[in-house]
């Protein structure tokens, strides 16, 4: 085995993680390879290092924080009386805002239906007028001495 086995052995060691069969053979190695034995007492001293300065979470420390919590839940269950005035007054300004657009969009929305049959209208009259104007006979125009024209 290689070096990064063994460290990798011997973290899963600590950890609880490795398997019961494959400890004697980590033990085996460890006996044979220097580099990885300075590696186990190095991460057993941490280890250790570790638990000495675990301490023990005081229990009314918890109490206080549960009870702290219990308060911002009670402040946080506050009904619309408990709102300041400023923002009831911002509320009833966004829902007044929001009823003219509505009422606003309605209104935009029947102009421009107004604004399209109109649109058909002027189309039909355009025709109309081309109709009419393609009807008529041709005419000449004849010039004649002292400015004297004559239309047939």
């Amino acid at each position: 085995m290689n070096t990064e086995e063994f460290k990798n052995m011997i973290k899963m060691y600590f950890d609880g993680e490795l398997a019961k069969n494959k400890e004697p053979l980590l033990f085996t190695s460890l006996s044979q390879d220097a580099e990885a034995r300075d590696y186990f007492k190095s991460m057993n001293l941490l280890k250790h290092a570790v638990e000495e300065t675990e301490n023990e979470f005081p229990h009314e420390l918890e109490e206080r924080i549960f009870h702290s919590l219990k308060n911002k839940k009670k402040n946080r269950a506050l009904g619309y009386k408990d709102l300041g005035i400023a923002k009831i007054i911002s509320y009833s300004l966004v829902a007044i805002l929001v009823i003219i657009n509505i009422y606003l969009l309605g209104r935009i929305s029947s102009y421009n239906d107004k604004m399209n049959a109109v649109e058909t209208v002027v189309q039909k009259q355009n025709q109309m007028i081309e109709l009419l104007f393609n009807s008529l006979p041709t005419s000449e125009i004849i010039a004649v001495e002292n400015n004297k024209h004559i239309i047939n």
